[in-house]
């Protein structure tokens, strides 16, 4: 979510903008739906883990005076797209700190009137960051090292069939 308080303008035809004093608030809420892939740490134990992704999202846009007329105030919603990139820091074995950047594009939500109309701004997003907390649960654990380095794996042995309860053996 993001809000902001301000004032309506005008801008004429020559690009001046007069402020109207009157108070406004844009709030803008934002929805999003990423994939993407998790790259493992180079060295075995690490607790870093960084990630890629892209995904679809959707943008709720407002902005409100508290005495507007018909028409003044503006409320739109529309689809959004974006990419990130991020680092995972492993603070516990289900616990993890992260932070990411992501470029968010959000076509056709300003230009249509008003001062973005003036001005020919029609592009609204750009790059966002982002600290979370990310918590596990389940899922299978990996390994901290590779079967061929384990030197404490004791060789498979056969058992004896006279030794398994309910074995034949022939005598």
């Amino acid at each position: 979510r993001f809000s902001e308080t301000g004032e309506r303008a005008f801008v004429d035809d020559a690009g001046t903008v007069f402020p109207l004093r009157i108070p406004l608030t844009v709030k803008t809420t934002y929805l999003d739906v990423s994939a993407g892939w998790k790259f493992a740490a180079s060295e075995p134990g690490s607790r870093l883990v960084t990630y890629a992704g892209a995904g679809v999202g959707r943008v709720t846009y407002k902005e409100s005076s508290s005495f507007a007329q018909p028409g003044d105030d503006f409320d739109a919603e529309t689809t959004s797209y974006h990419v990130l990139v991020g680092t995972e820091v492993r603070v516990l074995q289900w616990l993890s700190v992260s932070g990411d950047l992501r470029y968010r594009w959000v076509p056709d939500l300003l230009g249509a009137g008003g001062v973005s109309a003036a001005f020919d701004e029609n592009e609204f997003g750009g790059f966002h960051l982002g600290v979370g907390l990310r918590v596990g649960f389940g899922g299978r654990r990996l390994r901290t090292t590779r079967p061929e380095d384990d030197d404490n794996m004791a060789p498979s042995v056969p058992r004896d069939a006279a030794q398994v309860p309910g074995a034949r053996t022939n005598f």
